[in-house]
């Protein structure tokens, strides 16, 4: 049985699942420089996801004002 934030927000499990990942690795590593690398990749996943879910709304919400302009 899946979770409601599955069954809701299927990108945002992706997400966390994605950055829990790498925050293992993250800690695993050996140095600064590849934990600072790894938290880098995190945030800009986590920046790409936010950035797209925001286009498509807009996206969205031009497509639903044109069709109500047409009818």
């Amino acid at each position: 049985m899946k979770s409601s934030i599955e069954t809701q927000k299927p990108e945002f499990t992706r997400l966390v699942w994605f950055s829990s990942l790498f925050m293992t690795e993250a800690f695993r590593a050996s140095n600064v420089a590849e934990t600072n690398m790894i938290m880098d990749i995190i945030f800009t996943i986590y920046k790409n996801n936010m950035f797209l879910r925001g286009w498509h709304s807009i996206m969205h919400s031009e497509e639903q004002r044109k069709s109500k302009s047409e009818t």
